[in-house]
């Protein structure tokens, strides 16, 4: 849990191109001054690079996050039944499915490429649908 001034002393700040979220905001100002010294160092070195040389770099404070208050809000189990859901979907993966090799099959073409692709596809729906309810 985080503290009220760490809240307000909060940024998120970049240093180079790196986005970083620091808890102190005196603390980023030091890093990217840091940063922007030895990017100076560089330019002396290497006059040829092409560094800029604006300091201090852009912070921002960090997006404020909803947080809703629970306390007074009663618990509904949610009337959908996900594993009715999760059969369906997978019959609906198995219907497709046979629906694509029926034709295949009426035509002796069990062993075809056209098979393998058909199983592929519904292995791979089956895991869609286990994925979207968690089975």
């Amino acid at each position: 849990q985080l503290k009220a001034t760490e809240c307000s002393n909060s940024v998120c700040c970049q240093i180079g191109t790196v986005w970083t979220f620091y808890y102190d905001r005196n603390k980023c100002l030091a890093d990217q001054e840091s940063h922007y010294n030895e990017l100076i160092k560089l330019l002396k070195i290497y006059p040829s690079l092409n560094i800029p040389t604006l300091a201090p770099l852009p912070t921002m404070q960090p997006l404020q996050r909803y947080t809703p208050n629970y306390q007074n809000t009663p618990l509904v189990m949610p009337s959908v039944d996900m594993y009715q859901m999760y059969k369906q979907c997978v019959k609906n993966a198995t219907d497709s499915f046979n629906a694509r090799v029926a034709p295949l099959l009426a035509n002796g073409a069990a062993e075809s490429s056209l098979m393998i692709e058909a199983q592929i596809k519904k292995d791979q729906d089956i895991g869609t649908c286990q994925k979207l309810y968690r089975y």
